[in-house]
C-alpha cells in the first residue's frame, strides 16, 4: 500500500513536470516508478518485493503485504489501483515498457485479480471486488463481520477504476478502457448516494453529518478503522486526488458544507491531511483553498501528496473554476470547468493520431496525439 502511494505521488509529479517542460524531472520520476514496479514484478531471488499467485484462493498476493491483503484478500482494489495508475503513467510516456512481452502482462494480471471481466478466465473470480447489485466495491476479503462486508475508502476504489481506464487507453486495450469507465461510472454514482447522500434521500433524518467514513452491509458509520479525526473520516473518501476525482466537485454546495462541518467538528481549521481537504475545498472555493494552502507553509503533506501537486490542483481550479456537469463529450477523458460563465474545455487523447473531441454544447477541440 505504501509503495503504491509513493508511486502515485511520483506519477502526479511526472505529469506536472511534463506540462511545464521540465523533461529531466519528468524522466527522473518515471525512472523511479519503473524501478519500483519492476522490483515488484520480478521475484528475483524470492527475498524482496514480489507477487505470488495462490491457486487455492485464486488470487494474486503481494509481499510484503499490507492490512491483511495476503491472509484475508483485503483491499486489493485500493493497493493495486496505485500500481495500475503508476503503470498507466509509464505507458503514456514509454509505450514499449508497457508491451505484453515486457511488463504489461503483469499489470493485466493485477487488474484481473481485482476485476476479471472474462468469465472464461479460471485464474480469478468474475469482478472480485465490485458488486454490481450494490453499485460499489467491498473491501474485506472474508466479508464475515456481524454487519456484513464493508468499504472505507470509496475514492481509492475509484482510483483503481481510473487506472484501469487509463491503462486500457494507453495500451490500446479497448476492453480494459471500457471496464474502467464502467466501474468508475457506477461506483461514483453509488458514492454520491451512500457515502455523501447528496440528494438528502439516504441518511436518516436525525443523522448529524454530511457524509460517512465507511459503508457496511447493514448501514454506515461516521468513523474509520484508523482515526477519529474529522479530516480523515471525510478525507479517506477523497484521496488520492487526481483527474478521476472530479466527481467530488459535482455539487459545490455540498463541498462547502462538508468543509464547514470538518471545521465545526474540529473546532478550527484542519490540522491533519490539510492538503487533501484543501484540494477538496478547491472544487467549490478555490480562492479560499489557495489562501489556506499559502497560509500554512509548514503543514505536513499526506503520504501520497506533494506541495507541488497541491499547488497545481488548486491553482488550476482557481484559473478554470468549478466542474461543469451540464456539458459532456464523446470521450470519457474530458472535463469542463465554469468560472463566472466562462467555460474551459479539457480533453486527453491517448491515441497516436489527432482526435476531434465533440462537446454536447457544440464546441469541438482537436487534441494532438498522446496529449492533454
Amino acid at each position: 500500500y505504501w509503495s503504491g502511494k509513493e508511486m502515485g505521488r511520483l506519477g502526479e509529479l511526472t505529469h506536472i513536470a511534463n506540462q511545464v517542460g521540465h523533461t529531466d524531472a519528468r524522466d527522473h520520476f518515471l525512472g523511479a516508478i519503473k524501478d519500483e514496479l519492476e522490483d515488484w514484478f520480478d521475484a528475483g531471488d524470492g527475498t524482496d518485493k514480489q507477487f505470488f499467485y495462490n491457486s487455492d484462493w485464486g488470487t494474486l498476493q503481494g509481499y510484503p503485504a499490507s492490512f491483511h491483503s495476503e491472509t484475508q484478500i483485503n483491499d486489493h482494489q485500493f493497493h493495486y489501483g496505485y500500481f495500475v495508475q503508476a503503470a498507466a503513467t509509464i505507458a503514456e510516456y514509454d509505450p514499449d515498457w508497457a508491451a505484453p512481452d515486457q511488463w504489461g502482462s503483469m499489470v493485466d494480471l493485477l487488474i484481473a485479480d481485482v476485476a476479471n471481466a472474462d468469465r472464461a478466465n479460471a485464474m480469478f473470480p468474475y469482478l472480485r471486488s465490485f458488486d454490481p447489485y450494490s453499485g460499489h466495491s467491498w473491501a474485506s476479503g472474508h466479508g464475515a463481520f456481524a454487519s456484513g462486508n464493508n468499504q472505507e475508502s470509496s475514492s481509492e476504489a475509484l482510483n483503481f477504476a481510473t487506472g484501469v481506464a487509463r491503462w486500457g487507453a494507453a495500451t490500446g486495450q479497448a476492453d480494459l478502457q471500457d471496464l474502467g469507465v464502467y466501474l468508475h461510472t457506477i461506483e461514483s454514482l453509488a458514492v454520491q448516494q451512500y457515502w455523501f447522500d447528496v440528494d438528502d434521500a439516504v441518511f436518516p433524518q436525525d443523522y448529524l453529518y454530511d457524509g460517512v467514513g465507511m459503508i457496511w452491509g447493514d448501514g454506515a458509520d461516521h468513523r474509520t478503522f484508523f482515526s477519529a479525526n474529522p479530516e480523515m473520516i471525510h478525507g479517506i473518501n477523497f484521496l488520492p486526488v487526481n483527474g478521476g476525482s472530479l466527481y467530488l466537485g459535482y455539487d459545490p454546495a455540498y463541498v462547502s458544507a462538508v468543509y464547514d462541518e470538518i471545521v465545526a467538528t474540529r473546532g478550527g481549521e484542519p490540522i491533519v491531511w490539510q492538503d487533501v481537504i484543501w484540494e477538496f475545498l478547491a472544487l467549490a472555493e478555490p480562492d479560499a483553498a489557495m489562501a489556506a494552502f499559502l497560509g500554512d507553509p509548514n503543514y505536513r503533506p499526506e503520504e501520497g501528496e506533494s506541495p507541488a501537486h497541491t499547488l497545481h490542483w488548486i491553482g488550476n481550479l482557481q484559473a478554470m473554476g468549478q466542474v461543469e456537469r451540464g456539458v459532456t463529450a464523446d470521450t470519457p477523458f474530458h472535463g469542463v470547468f465554469n468560472k463566472d460563465g466562462e467555460l474551459t474545455y479539457v480533453a486527453y487523447n491517448p491515441d497516436e493520431t489527432d482526435l476531434d473531441v465533440n462537446f454536447s454544447d457544440g464546441t469541438v477541440i482537436t487534441v494532438p496525439e498522446r496529449s492533454v
